[in-house]
């Protein structure tokens, strides 16, 4: 089970930051079971407010390369520019805010949003 960090409102849908490690499928299938799914972000102004509530940790987002495309099954039309070294995408801000696609297996602190995007 993992612990809550904060809750807050992003693009109108309730947002939680877990700040314990979990793996890709881990934060993933938790997301699934007690809220809809892993953060899914389109823009640069949603990235920015997921980034400030994240407090400088390496978080998992929704974006898997089946191909590239959010767990919730859309479609990625909007990406930072990132490094391809694994399957599953994850925030990295030490480097600028930029995504990198890390092994599903790493473990990273995620967000679980509640309702639809």
């Amino acid at each position: 089970s993992f612990n809550i960090s904060k809750t807050f409102t992003f693009s109108a849908i309730i947002c939680i930051f877990f700040d314990d490690d979990g793996s890709w499928l881990e934060a993933y299938s938790y997301c699934q079971k007690y809220y809809t799914d892993l953060v899914s972000i389109s823009s640069d102004e949603e990235n920015e407010e997921v980034r400030i509530h994240a407090r400088g940790s390496q978080v998992w987002i929704g974006l898997i390369n089946d191909p590239w495309k959010w767990s919730n099954g859309e479609n990625s039309t909007f990406r930072l520019k990132y490094m391809y070294d694994g399957k599953c995408m994850a925030m990295c801000y030490s480097s600028a805010s930029r995504w990198h696609s890390l092994s599903c297996d790493t473990l990273n602190a995620f967000f679980c949003c509640k309702g639809k995007k």
